[in-house]
């Protein structure tokens, strides 16, 4: 069994110079990092607002706002993959930045007997996906020969035959007996295969810069909308050795290794209320439209042939043959609703619950400047794994003076499963602020093999597992 997941991992690692982790991290739902308080109370600032991630998750809470704040989060996060497929998962802690920002009030501060305030503008940035990744798996099978078994005489289109993938192993390993098949060209006889080796070392976060605006209208209504600009970042590094017997002399190996680096930029819009219909009740609404990525992936990968000896590194007797890529092409992310209701008091603190749904998996990929029948599958598995997700967050603050006590959680109805926990300490002056807070986010690990088609159906298109996010974030801000 271990080595048919191995086979799996390899074959889609490899599929033409694209992992899993190029498609899948679009399909991850936000976590709701940034601000320190956002982290330790998950979905409670869509109706308390009062905060930088207001403008991420309802730009009403900006309205609640009544003089200049300047602010922004430091921390420390690290990732683990859990998966009974893989070992030397775990990676960090990295320090970051995951929140920053400047609210700005066009006016007076609104007064005792007022109706409605000033209109209140932000431009703030918060990162609002982050893992780290590493996985290194050993087997005993030969990794040539499952190519050999998938490949041999295997008819390439335009586009396979321009990828990183086809291009290194038309050098080094298979040959193109004409202008559609490839053949397979022995360098090394997969009968003296001695094992193969896998390691991944990736790094992806999504970010998002806000340009908001909010007001209240009126004692009881404020309202607010934003335009956002989401950023999408990922490297990745993979290699794959084997050895080979070689008589009496030092293993003969074959070394692939491929980098990937993607980045995606694109819009986003969306708009919130916050209705109090009494003095300590408040209700929260925010709707945001689906967000188009243009994405560009640059990919390099190189095949090496050499000896592996006993002790020492990887030594290569070959030129190396190096080829390369570029991808480029649009995705389509899903939208966003929240509701959130929240018995909310300025001297004693806050009890909220909420609701957060968006269509895991409703994730549509568009080619670029060329026809590509590759996305025809990407849009069909993606499709096939869409799932309208519901996340219920409950949380609540707590004020004795200058210091808040928080926590909180969210639940996800589909994956019957908590998928963020938080918990944190505030203190709060007129002048300046500072909030600290741990949280632990969960999701699935899903793969997403967009190849399936051309293996037949005879290798898992899966490996099950999660991925852990721990962090600690430190929020500073000052008031004038």
């Amino acid at each position: 069994m271990r080595y048919i997941l191995w086979c799996s991992w390899l074959v889609s690692v490899f599929a033409f110079g694209q992992t899993e982790y190029d498609f899948s991290r679009h399909l991850r739902l936000p976590e709701g990092l940034g601000s320190a308080r956002g982290a330790a109370m998950p979905g409670a600032i869509v109706v308390m607002g009062g905060d930088l991630q207001a403008a991420k998750v309802n730009p009403a809470g900006l309205g609640l706002y009544n003089r200049t704040v300047l602010a922004g989060t430091f921390g420390l996060y690290g990732t683990t993959l859990n998966s009974p497929a893989i070992h030397d998962s775990a990676r960090g802690p990295r320090p970051e930045f995951s929140d920053v920002g400047l609210v700005i009030p066009l006016g007076a501060p609104i007064g005792p007997d007022a109706r409605r305030g000033p209109w209140i503008v932000a431009v703030t940035w918060h990162k609002s996906v982050h893992h780290l990744t590493g996985a290194e798996i050993p087997t005993n099978g030969s990794m040539i020969a499952r190519w050999k078994e998938i490949m041999d005489g295997y008819a390439p289109s335009a586009f396979y035959r321009s990828s990183p993938f086809a291009l290194s192993l038309e050098e080094g390993l298979w040959t193109i007996s004409d202008s559609t098949l490839w053949k397979y060209n022995p360098v090394l006889s997969p009968d003296s295969s001695q094992g193969s080796t896998y390691r991944f070392r990736g790094n992806q976060s999504r970010s998002v810069l806000d340009f908001a605006f909010g007001r209240q209208f009126a004692p009881w209504l404020f309202a607010g909308a934003t335009l956002q600009i989401p950023f999408d970042i990922a490297r990745n590094q993979e290699t794959s050795r084997e050895t080979f017997r070689n008589g009496g002399m030092s293993p003969k190996a074959i070394e692939y290794e491929e980098y990937t680096e993607s980045k995606g930029s694109g819009l986003r819009m969306g708009a919130g209320l916050i209705v109090r219909p009494t003095c300590f009740l408040r209700i929260g609404v925010s709707y945001y439209s689906p967000a188009w990525l243009h994405v560009k992936d640059s990919i390099s990968a190189v095949l090496r042939t050499g000896t592996q000896p006993p002790t020492g590194d990887f030594l290569v007797d070959t030129p190396v043959n190096h080829a390369a890529a570029l991808w480029d092409y649009h995705v389509f992310l899903p939208s966003e609703f929240r509701l959130s209701v929240g018995l909310i008091d300025g001297g004693w603190g806050a009890v909220t619950a909420g609701l957060m749904t968006t269509r895991y998996g409703g994730v549509y990929f568009k080619a670029g400047d060329y026809p590509d029948p590759i996305f025809d599958t990407l849009n069909q598995q993606a499709a096939a794994m869409a799932q309208r997700h519901y996340q219920f967050s409950l949380s609540g603050e707590l004020k004795q003076g200058p210091w808040r006590l928080r926590g909180g959680t969210r639940w996800d109805a589909q994956w019957q499963h908590w998928t963020q926990a938080g918990i944190g300490i505030g203190f709060h002056t007129p002048r300046w602020y500072a909030d600290a807070a741990a949280y632990l986010t969960w999701q699935p690990q899903n793969r997403f093999t967009p190849f399936e088609g051309w293996n037949d159906g005879t290798l898992f298109s899966a490996i099950e597992g999660s991925r852990t996010t721990q962090g600690f974030s430190l929020t500073a801000g000052l008031r004038w």
